[in-house]
């Protein structure tokens, strides 16, 4: 027994977008898979602020106008929000 051809328009938009589909995620699969052998593993030699502070391989700071530096530059705020924080820290 031989398998007809769907012939009607519903049939074959519904075959469509499920190939769609399956083309999709094999397609998502494949671009996951490659970036997750290629990608190099990350190493955070820095593990705290006092060990950012004493490095120099790693050139950080804030920009003019920004409100980080804004934040840091009181510095009375800057020793509470300290203190609270290293309540926190884990």
């Amino acid at each position: 027994m031989a398998l007809d051809a769907v012939r009607s328009l519903s049939g074959r938009l519904v075959g469509s977008a499920w190939w769609f589909f399956t083309l999709i995620i094999i397609s998502s699969y494949t671009a996951n898979l490659a970036a997750f052998l290629t990608v190099e593993r990350m190493l955070t030699p820095i593990n705290s602020a006092d060990e950012l502070a004493k490095q120099s391989d790693i050139h950080y700071g804030t920009l003019d106008a920004g409100s980080t530096k804004q934040f840091f530059s009181v510095r009375h705020q800057f020793t509470a929000y300290l203190r609270d924080f290293s309540l926190y820290s884990f």
